[in-house]
């Protein structure tokens, strides 16, 4: 006769047939699993295109020069960042960028 495990679990496997006892004990999910068997899980949401959030991806020299007068009369250091905002737009620098350049 054989001897029946303490822990419940492997006690309940040793009542299951050979084929489904593959299934229950501890495998690489990968080489078990095929297309049709894989676990529904949370997808992340997709992140939208920006053509759907916004008309246009640029900006206006309008809308530069309100960014440099504000620059200028709102700022210790205005001239320097007004011309690093002009930098950063005629040479198509990112924020990212004209922050590390700023920094040093």
């Amino acid at each position: 006769m054989r001897e029946v495990s303490s822990h419940p679990v492997i006690a309940a496997l040793a009542v299951f047939p050979q084929s489904l006892r593959a299934v229950f004990t501890m495998q690489n999910p990968r080489a078990i699993r095929g297309p049709s068997t894989i676990v529904n899980r949370t997808v992340t949401p997709r992140r939208p295109r920006n053509a759907d959030l916004r008309e246009r991806e640029y900006l206006t020299p309008k809308e530069v020069d309100r960014l440099q007068d504000a620059a200028r009369k709102h700022s210790r250091y205005g001239h320097r960042d007004a011309t690093a905002i002009l930098i950063a737009y005629r040479h198509g620098l990112r924020a990212f960028s004209c922050a590390q350049y700023l920094k040093r």
